[in-house]
């Protein structure tokens, strides 16, 4: 008989993505499944078990490709531009007024939707679109009791062993999430995950390479910074994306030959990114400098437990 999720250790995945036959025993968790629910490491077990459940579910997906769309849903342009126009400084703010879901969520989820529909139609595979999940979660009116970074965990999961194609919609690099996955996809191609066929385009099916998705995001840093906002999230993925792509740069015997991009103009963006993150951010920088490229991840998520000790 399958075992439950109570019949699982804690702090694993059910038998998940790549589990075993009926009637055997369940393996220890690998080190990527155990990365997969460090966010979680604290949290009740009830939670746990919804989190396992949830996971389970996206080991019955089979097809050639696996297609994963990242769009903002809380984040994104219409959220600055929400804050803009009240006035707020924090995402924790805006989120408190009465018509941020009117003005930025619900059109986050109609785009969202809109190019999961699309891809539908082009795909020859299975789309993942979060905005359905978003919306049937709210419509039930019976959200499990989870944060934003339980769903990221959970998504970051999937993404981590079944995605094959990452579609970042128009604008994510003002998204706070897309950001975070669009690092865990080149974390993935950089070698730095248990696999790295995946492929990240634009909505037009365009790669999004490094040199240009360093180019947004730097740019989206500045714009949103600007504004007297708070970035530490941006500066977070910037800084774990710049020291991945340079210790990954340094290893040219172990480079990915299907990983293709501008080094010298990455190398550019990420000198003067680099210099600004020193600067005013230097407890970023000391953290993702101490810890392995391969925690990263932000499924690891190293800004939510203790850095390791310098060797």
């Amino acid at each position: 008989m399958a075992k439950s999720p109570s019949d699982i250790p804690a702090g694993s995945l059910s038998p998940a993505f790549d589990g075993p036959a009926k009637g055997q025993d369940v393996p220890a968790p690998t080190a990527d499944e155990e990365s997969q629910v460090a966010r979680n490491r604290n949290v009740p077990e009830e939670r746990r078990e919804q989190a396992s459940f949830a996971i389970g579910a996206f080991n019955t997906l089979r097809a050639r490709e696996i297609i994963y769309i990242s769009e903002p849903i809380t984040s994104g342009r219409r959220l600055y531009t929400f804050m803009d126009a009240h006035g707020y400084k924090t995402i924790e703010q805006a989120k408190k007024d009465a018509d941020f879901f009117k003005d930025v969520v619900g059109p986050n989820l109609a785009e969202g939707n809109r190019i999961a529909d699309l891809w539908a139609q082009r795909a020859k595979g299975v789309v993942i679109a979060t905005t359905d999940f978003e919306k049937s979660v709210r419509a039930s009116g019976k959200s499990p009791d989870w944060g934003q970074d339980d769903f990221m965990s959970m998504w970051m999961a999937l993404v981590d062993k079944k995605v094959t194609k990452m579609v970042m919609v128009d604008g994510w690099e003002y998204s706070n999430g897309s950001g975070e996955e669009y690092l865990q996809a080149a974390l993935m191609e950089m070698g730095d995950r248990s696999r790295n066929n995946i492929a990240v385009i634009d909505e037009d099916g365009k790669p999004v390479h490094f040199d240009k998705a360093l180019q947004l995001l730097a740019a989206s840093f500045d714009d949103v910074r600007g504004r007297g906002m708070d970035v530490t999230n941006m500066a977070e993925t910037l800084s774990r994306f710049i020291e991945a792509e340079r210790r990954y740069a340094a290893e040219p015997a172990n480079a990915n030959p299907k990983l293709h991009y501008d080094h010298k103009k990455f190398h550019e963006i990420a000198a003067k990114v680099t210099e600004t993150l020193d600067r005013d951010f230097p407890a970023v920088q000391d953290i993702v400098r101490k810890t392995p490229a391969q925690e990263f991840s932000p499924i690891d998520d190293i800004f939510r437990k203790p850095a390791p000790p310098k060797p």
